[in-house]
């Protein structure tokens, strides 16, 4: 008998052998990678179920597209083998308990894809299979109805057939998309074809007959309409909407075609426009043409119509002019008006004013009282505190020479001063009270700590050109132009106790340092104190002396040396404070949330606020280690960012350090230095002349197997049988070198290392102890 060539409609083609080289359990894998290749539905799924899903081949594809913590369920009537990460139920997909079992598993989620690649035993007969297959699918998805969430996909396979069509029409009630398509791993002589449905509705109410059987795939059967002889026939209903006894041929007066507003209504109806006035007919824009179109309208063309209507609206605007004209001089009598319409018409606009001012006077009670509800809805949320006023800071104003513009301003701040005249006792008693407040003076604290102590005074014995400097700095164009304002008053002559020249730099400093030291505090000290405080003013102004003389530096280079000097200390002092802190996966994936926007940005931090905060102290360890780990909100970061920034991590720890990089490098130099040398000794061995070409070919053999660097050669250990002789053939499967070992070589091994331990630091001899054989 001869040996069949093609099997099972050559079942064996190319995906038959892709999946078997793959690791894929059927060939029907790729044609859910075609699907996904072209719509890409399940990288953007979390949960996944596949109805019918034996022997599981559409499960390893899902497996492996979609993220790593999704939930993907395989239904089928058939056991299958287990998928890492894969839940597998053995279920009629048809029956209740399926439904139990899958609500089961998915709790309080919803599928995101349903697949369905289910078919049942066909061979019988095409229409009965083609039928039950169909059958087989609305039960899919009336499952896929109760599982899917909105928006979800349904993928399912389907066999062309007069009941395809019918499923085709039901999935476009239910979903948005319907594609129809057919993959390439799909063998064209198959019948199959898969719908690919996008974007579920998820109605609140889905109709039974929707997915009852009976009803889909019931055929419709139109009725055939049989005449009857015997059957009485009615008389034709007259046709209504037409004008009664309307006459077929319909004339129009050329002055009613001209002067009235429903000129193109006439015009549709008649058939000839009659000439009734000579003034037209004899009128230059009417022409022998136009003539001719007025006598027959219906056989008229759109050109021919045109030329009528513009002729008509010429004609028209002429007629309209000369009646202009023509009026002026007709001497008409003007209307006399009447008392009673004028009476009439104040009274209305009387009645207008008063509404007008009445709806004015709603708008402002309206405004009044949406703003009085505003300040009570303030009121109840506790934005305003009722009876509270604003603290308002009058006393600045006195000492700003902002409000001094001109001669009334200086005598209003000179009248001012006597008032404090009266204030002066008062001020004597505060004076004290707050001179007895000084600490005692030390001789040991340094002039620094002392000013250091002292921060709210305005000047101070080390003030230099960096105040000046700083204070000039920073005024405002509006203070300037004040400025001047007032040293044009000073230039005028007028004198105020407020206004103060400018006191030069030398006698500015000579007058701080006289105040300073005529403190109480100074003066309740010992001669011995009073001396030592001489000195330092005295060397104080010799070094100011010392600066004055120096004219090579120009004073804004000392003032740029000094404030670099004094910010590269605070730098210095903040770079050994701050210390790099580098952040981990979750960090990066929170700065990112960071990063995205303010509105994120101001949510993270207000979490921040919130009952887990605790700051308690003098807690023990044990409690502080635990809250640390348990008592804490957790942070808005998913784990899919932490995986992505771990990711991202690890690919830049895979780049190579520059160690590892410098170490090649000199790996690959010194390969380099050791082929040269050997080039250099092979030179040589070539130009011997007393060496045969045998003994120079195994030199260079020597010489360049010593430049190459040594290779460690994997030895694969096979444990041999007992009773085997010396020579062994390779096993199978076994490549490169190999050795042979035995229990007795374990035994050898195991005393030679109690020798050398035993013999505490001596070495051990180069021979192993059997056979002789060098170590190696």
């Amino acid at each position: 008998m001869p040996k069949k060539t093609k099997v099972g409609k050559q079942r064996k083609d190319k995906f038959y052998r892709l999946a078997k080289e793959t690791g894929y359990r059927s060939r029907a894998s790729f044609k859910l990678i075609q699907l996904n290749r072209k719509f890409e539905f399940l990288p953007k799924s979390r949960v996944l179920i596949d109805l019918c899903a034996a022997p599981g081949g559409w499960l390893q594809v899902a497996q492996q597209a979609m993220p790593v913590s999704s939930i993907i369920i395989g239904v089928d009537l058939v056991p299958i083998r287990a998928i890492p990460n894969v839940i597998t139920l053995q279920e009629d997909i048809t029956t209740d308990k399926c439904r139990q079992s899958l609500k089961k598993q998915l709790k309080t989620w919803k599928a995101d894809v349903v697949l369905h690649d289910g078919a049942p035993n066909v061979g019988t007969n095409w229409i009965q299979d083609a039928f039950s297959q169909s059958g087989l699918t609305l039960s899919a998805l009336k499952l896929a109805t109760e599982m899917l969430v909105k928006g979800g996909w349904f993928i399912t396979k389907v066999f062309r057939s007069k009941d395809h069509l019918s499923l085709v029409w039901v999935f476009k009630k239910l979903f948005k998309l319907v594609h129809v398509t057919k993959p390439e791993a799909s063998r064209n002589e198959s019948a199959e074809i898969f719908v690919v449905c996008q974007g579920y509705l998820a109605p609140d109410r889905i109709d039974p007959k929707f997915l009852d059987p009976a009803h889909v795939f019931k055929e419709v059967q139109s009725k055939e309409t049989k005449s009857n002889i015997l059957e009485i026939t009615h008389k034709k209903p007259k046709a209504v909407g037409y004008d009664d006894d309307a006459p077929l041929y319909i004339t129009l007066n050329v002055t009613d075609f001209i002067f009235s507003e429903n000129h193109l209504e006439k015009l549709a109806k008649c058939s000839e426009i009659i000439f009734n006035d000579e003034d037209v007919k004899n009128h230059k824009l009417t022409t022998d043409e136009i003539k001719q179109c007025c006598k027959d309208i219906k056989v008229l063309g759109k050109a021919e119509l045109k030329l009528l209507l513009n002729w008509r609206k010429q004609l028209r605007s002429l007629f309209q002019q000369t009646a202009k004209e023509e009026q002026p001089n007709k001497g008409e009598e003007k209307p006399v008006p009447n008392e009673e319409e004028e009476l009439d018409e104040i009274q209305k606009e009387a009645e207008e004013l008063e509404l007008s001012q009445l709806q004015e006077t709603k708008r402002k009670k309206k405004k009044i009282l949406k703003r009085r509800k505003k300040y009570h809805d303030r009121l109840n949320l506790k934005m305003i505190i009722k009876n509270d006023e604003p603290i308002i800071d009058t006393d600045r104003e006195l000492f700003n020479l902002n409000i001094i513009r001109n001669k009334k301003d200086l005598e209003q701040v000179e009248d001012d001063t006597n008032l404090d005249k009266g204030l002066e006792p008062l001020y004597d008693i505060l004076d004290g009270g707050y001179r007895s407040s000084f600490k005692k003076y030390d001789r040991n604290v340094t002039d620094d700590s002392r000013i250091a102590a002292d921060p709210e005074k305005e000047e101070s014995i080390y003030s230099s050109d960096e105040g000046l400097s700083s204070e000039l700095e920073f005024e405002s164009e509006s203070e300037e132009e004040d400025e001047k304002e007032v040293s044009e008053i000073i230039l005028k002559g007028i004198k105020n106790p407020r206004v103060v020249d400018v006191v030069e730099r030398p006698d500015r400093v000579k007058d701080t340092i006289e105040k300073w030291f005529d403190k109480e505090d100074f003066a309740e000290e010992n001669e011995d104190s009073d001396l030592e405080l001489d000195l330092l003013a005295e060397e104080f102004q010799e070094k100011q002396k010392a600066t004055k003389s120096k004219n090579d530096e120009p004073e804004d280079e000392k003032i740029e040396d000094n404030t670099t000097k004094d910010l590269s200390k605070s730098e210095n002092k903040k770079a050994k404070k701050q210390k790099k802190v580098k952040l981990d996966a979750e960090g990066f994936a929170l700065g990112s949330l960071l990063v995205q926007s303010k509105k994120i940005k101001r949510d993270i931090i207000e979490n921040g606020y919130n009952r887990y905060a605790s700051n308690d102290e003098n807690l023990p360890n044990w409690f502080v280690q635990d809250e640390r780990k348990h008592y804490r909100k957790q942070v808005p970061v998913t784990k899919e960012m932490i995986a992505e920034q771990k990711q991202r991590l690890r690919e830049l720890n895979v780049r190579p350090v520059k160690k590892v990089v410098e170490a090649k490098a000199r790996k690959k130099r010194k390969a380099i230095k050791r082929m040269k040398k050997a080039q250099k000794y092979a030179e040589k061995v070539t130009e011997h002349p007393d060496l045969s070409m045998r003994e120079k070919t195994q030199k260079l053999k020597e010489i360049y197997k010593r430049a190459m660097p040594n290779e460690d050669h994997k030895v694969t250990y096979v444990v041999a049988k007992k009773g085997i002789g010396r020579k062994v053939r390779r096993p199978a499967g076994v490549e490169g070198l190999f050795k042979v070992v035995d229990g007795r070589m374990k035994k050898d091994n195991r005393k030679k290392k109690f020798e050398i331990k035993s013999s505490k630091g001596k070495k051990p001899s180069k021979f192993n102890i059997r056979k002789g054989q060098r170590k190696r």
